[in-house]
């Protein structure tokens, strides 16, 4: 044993005298209890055994077995059982994060490696400030009021809050910041932040209510159906007294009440409803309550069919109830509507309609309404598509302009597409049938310059029902204008010597019209430089027709002439006494270095004149240019042959006339026989006519065409058509560049156009200078229309326009004395409720009136210049008057969308029926010259489009301030009433033009402040607030 002891010691010794190195791995434990502290940036773990150090690593996201380096964040080493991470984590940003802990000592292994749970991270964020809402309330005693504490920023880290009060005498403030109001008196509640300390406070005021004075029941019904309820209010007097009251009845048994006062029949009899109240239980008041017999109902009748009766089944569609009335009758006759909320409806399946996808095997709906336990229900027809039934029908052009000559195909569209069983039919129709005709395929004529709606209308008859779609195109039919011209045909002479001017003999121009048609005019037409060539060499020379431009490519030469030779024969057969013609005739002159050109017969001199004998005769025909004159013959026959006839060879260039104007004989040409049988043409210039005065009818007019030869005058009829003509419209192209005035201005007109319209399609375009205006003197303040008128041959055609008059007037004067107020009303800064408030003015006093601006007084406020509202000014003595615009709705079929803002980009609240008159606020013109009109539309101010508002002088309605209202459409008064209806017993009488505070509202009727004491109750129809 004792050699075995001595063993044991031995091998202590020798283990202990070992080196560290040799120690085997796995001598440090791995690290436990890893954790984030609870300020969520400290890592901690438990303390390893021999360790003298540890390894800490910071990683993003949670611990796997993917997790790298790619995921460290950081790493460290400590002797410490915790590392704080705060400035590595705070850089990193908000996110999941973990780390992993090695236990390490000097001459062991390191451990294995522990991994924490993640965390998620978000910065502190500190806390800037603090709000409390309301920052001031007025609270009854035994009263409570929450206030609500904001703490900034939202995202601050701590959000916690203190509240407390300085005076908890009088109010008290619970740890959810609920004020309970103690006693009379002021207290301030004031709210601190955890973070930071941070403070705001409210103003608290408690007051003792004040003492009931009385009870008033508003009863709706006094008659109600056993099993029925009814629903009745009650207030009470004064209204700063507390509100409360309790609710009884005289008899449960014949009717109860609930604490909300809903009365609900028993049995049939009378019972009197009383209402007490709370804070005073000897102030009461009560009503007597009629209850019927229970009543059945008997039957239901569908008086308003849904909206929507047309359905497809392809798109899944569930039945829309809305817009559905129905009417229920019971069993004692009564009758009530009953509207879609109280309605059921089933499908033929017995499903719920508004919740089930309809088939084409619905062919009605069953609609069933319940009164307590009879049922009643009533069939409405619909139509459920399989996809062939019609739903619209659309036009590929909603709006088109349309030059007179031209034609335009309109083409529709069915929805669906694939509607048929059968194939809807398509009806075309035009508003106006005199500005245009549309065919039965959708082929639009103009026919006069103005503007008319085509309308194509769908029709299919399926299922026993006629389904009827409408699209419609808008016209606008316009004068037709030049789009473009070109050279056809080159002039007969393109090479010039300097000096020479252009002839445009022979040249034609092609001219393309806005209608899509084209037209070959003369070259003479068409205008361009009457200036002598100055220069050698090629040239562009430029022709000008409808304000469109092309040219023509010409040749100028410096060479002297050296000949001339005749290249088209004119007429060259005459009879005794006429004259040589020399139309159409034509030379070529020869220039030096081997130019030619084509001289016309207008540049050409010829040497006879009148013929005296028959025979052959030799004309000297001569051309001049550059101081060499140059001459050539022709032969023409004289024949003492007697003229026999003439017949028209060639129409005039215009056979359709207007009265007033005259014939006009280019163009013309007539074929003359002689009696030995010769022939030959005659120029117009040749002829004579009748009548030589301008057509003063219309109809079809017979012109005498003569010609005369050898003694003989011969003649011969030609027909042409004579219009009516005269003025038709005027249209204003660009407003005077001054549309702003002030009161006692003159209007300049500077600027103004016009465009005049004749019946024949013609326009012609006016300056200021040739139109009249009416009014000029601008003695009116508002919206005011100015009318532009142009008077030619005793008609008289107008357009309008309007300008804005200042309604401040520095010569306004007298007295203004306040009325309409229960004490005061404000005074402000400036003409509107935007202005700032500078004090108020105590009813009765009186103030120097200094001058107006709409609706608003300026006057002498002490020291000041300040602005009252007119409905609580009476004025004595001095002037100044401010009137407002009125607009009334046209140009439409029935009516026109009104919008939130000065364009179609704004929201639609509401339309405006045609011949509806409204209060014009100003105007606003956009970008596009396009002017939109404000409007005082019901309770608020909305835009029109102009070209839908006629506007006038006057007023429409009466404007009064914020939170009040004005008694109007009415002959003298109007009742007052103790509720909000006709069954309401009659407390007074409220005076037209009488301004009232208002207090509320139900339905249709206005609460107000009736007297200092008194509320009262008015019906909407004779009330106006903004």
């Amino acid at each position: 044993m004792k050699r075995t002891l001595a063993a044991i010691m031995a091998l202590v010794m020798a283990l202990t005298l070992l080196p560290a190195a040799a120690l085997a791995e796995g001598d440090l434990a791995t690290p436990a209890g890893l954790a984030w502290d609870t300020d969520g940036t400290t890592a901690t773990w438990k303390a390893v055994e021999n360790a003298q150090g540890y390894y800490v690593a910071l990683y993003s996201g949670e611990h796997s077995d993917t997790c790298g380096d790619k995921n460290k964040i950081v790493s460290q080493q400590t002797t410490d059982t915790k590392y704080n991470f705060a400035e590595e984590l705070k850089a990193a940003g908000a996110g999941d994060y973990h780390f992993h802990v090695v236990a390490t000592a000097s001459g062991m292994a390191d451990s294995g490696k522990a991994f924490s749970d993640k965390i998620a991270y978000a910065p502190v964020v500190a806390v800037t400030g603090v709000t409390v809402q309301p920052a001031t309330a007025t609270i009854e005693t035994g009263k409570s009021l929450p206030l609500t504490a904001t703490v900034e920023p939202a995202n601050a880290t701590n959000r916690k809050v203190v509240w407390s009060s300085d005076n908890t005498g009088v109010a008290t403030v619970d740890e959810n910041g609920v004020v309970t109001a103690v006693a009379a008196g002021k207290a301030t509640i004031t709210v601190k932040t955890q973070d930071g300390e941070k403070t705001a406070t409210a103003a608290v005021t408690v007051k003792t209510p004040a003492s009931v004075s009385g009870v008033a029941i508003n009863s709706g019904a006094t008659i109600v159906y056993a099993g029925e309820s009814v629903k009745w209010t009650a207030g009470v007097s004064p209204s700063d007294a507390p509100q409360g009251v309790t609710w009884s009845s005289s008899n449960p048994a014949i009717a109860t009440v609930s604490s909300e006062g809903l009365i609900t029949g028993v049995k049939a009899g009378k019972a009197t409803i009383i209402a007490t109240s709370e804070s005073d239980s000897t102030k009461s008041a009560s009503r007597e309550i009629t209850v019927k017999a229970e009543r059945t109902l008997s039957s239901i009748t569908i008086t308003t069919p849904p909206n929507k009766t047309s359905y497809n089944a392809a798109d899944g569609d569930v039945f829309d109830p809305t817009g559905i009335a129905v009417r229920a009758t019971f069993s004692d006759k009564s009758t009530a509507t009953i509207d879609a909320s109280g309605l059921r409806f089933l499908t033929a399946k017995n499903e719920d309609a508004t919740k089930t996808a309809l088939t084409v095997s619905d062919k009605a709906i069953t609609v069933s309404y319940t009164f307590g336990s009879v049922a009643k229900s009533a069939q409405q027809a619909i139509i459920v598509s399989d996809g062939k039934l019609l739903t619209g029908v659309k036009l590929d052009k909603t709006s088109e302009k349309l030059p007179l000559g031209g034609t335009l195909q309109l083409n529709a569209t069915l929805e669906p597409a694939t509607a048929s069983d059968p194939t809807p039919t398509l009806a075309w129709s035009s508003s106006n049938t005199s500005i245009a005709t549309v065919s039965s395929t959708g082929l639009v004529t103009p026919k006069a310059i103005g503007t008319a709606k085509i309308t194509v209308t769908a029709t299919q008859v399926r299922g026993g029902q006629t389904i009827t779609k409408t699209a419609t195109c808008t016209l606008n039919v316009t004068a037709k204008g030049v789009s473009s011209i070109s050279v056809q045909k080159q002039p007969n002479r393109t090479t010039y010597r300097i000096g020479e001017k252009f002839d445009p003999t022979g040249m034609e121009l092609l001219v393309s019209y806005s209608d899509g048609t084209t037209a070959v005019i003369p070259g003479s037409q068409a205008s361009y430089s009457a200036t002598a060539f100055n220069a050698t060499g090629s040239v562009n020379f430029p022709i000008t027709y409808g304000g469109h431009s092309t040219s023509v490519p010409l040749n100028v030469v410096d060479g002297k002439l050296e000949s001339i030779s005749v290249k088209d024969l004119p007429r060259i057969t005459y009879g005794i006494g006429e004259s040589f013609d020399k139309t159409g005739l034509t030379v070529t002159a020869n220039f030096e270095g081997g130019a030619s050109t084509t001289i016309q017969a207008a540049n050409l001199t010829c040497a006879y004149t009148a013929f005296t004998s028959a025979g052959t005769k030799s004309v000297t025909v001569s051309y001049s240019t550059g101081g060499v004159t140059k001459s050539t013959t022709l032969n023409v026959t004289v024949t003492a042959s007697k003229l026999k006839s003439i017949a028209i060879q060639s129409l005039p260039d215009k056979t359709e006339y207007y009265i007033g104007e005259y014939f006009n004989k280019n163009g013309l040409s007539v074929t003359a026989e002689l009696e030995d049988g010769t022939t030959y043409v005659v120029p117009a210039s040749k002829l004579s006519f009748a009548p030589t005065s301008a057509f003063t009818s219309a109809g079809t007019k017979s012109v005498a065409i003569s010609y005369a030869a050898n003694g003989v005058t011969k003649t011969a009829n030609l027909n042409v058509t004579v219009y009516n003509a005269k003025l038709t419209a005027l249209k204003i192209l660009t407003e005077p560049a001054k549309t702003e005035y002030k009161l006692g201005d003159t209007l300049n007109k500077t600027g103004l156009t016009a465009r005049a319209t004749f019946s024949n399609g013609t326009t012609r375009d006016l300056v200021a200078t040739e139109l009249a205006c009416t009014p000029t003197s601008l003695t009116t303040a508002g919206i005011r229309t100015i009318t532009v008128s142009y008077t030619l041959n005793g008609v008289k055609v107008a357009d309008t326009f309007v300008v804005n008059v200042s309604s401040e007037s520095s010569s306004a004067s007298g007295t203004a004395t306040i009325v309409n107020c229960n004490k005061w009303v404000n005074v402000r800064s400036g003409p509107s409720t935007g202005y700032a408030k500078i004090g108020t003015a105590a009813k009765g006093k009186q103030y120097k009136i200094l001058g107006i601006s709409g609706n608003w007084y300026k006057v002498q406020y002490g020291s000041k210049e300040g602005w009252i509202y007119n409905a609580y000014v009476s004025t004595t003595g001095g002037s100044g008057t401010a009137t407002t615009g009125v607009g009334t709705i046209v140009n439409c079929n029935s009516w026109v969308n009104v919008r939130k803002g000065p364009s179609t980009g704004h929201a639609k609240i509401g339309t405006a029926a045609k011949g509806t008159k409204y209060e014009i606020l100003g105007y606003t013109t956009s970008s596009a010259g396009n002017r939109w009109y404000k409007i005082r539309y019901g309770n608020q101010t909305a835009y029109v489009f102009g070209k839908y508002l006629s506007v006038s002088e006057g007023s429409v309605t009466p404007s009064v301030p914020e939170g009040y209202g004005k008694i109007y459409n009415c002959n003298s008064w109007v009742n007052v009433r103790s509720g909000p209806g006709t069954n309401y017993n009659k407390t007074g009488k409220a005076p037209k033009n009488s301004t009232y505070q208002i207090l509320g509202s139900s339905g249709d009727w206005y609460k107000i402040q009736y007297t200092e004491k008194q509320i009262g109750w008015v019906h909407g129809q004779y009330f106006f607030h903004s």
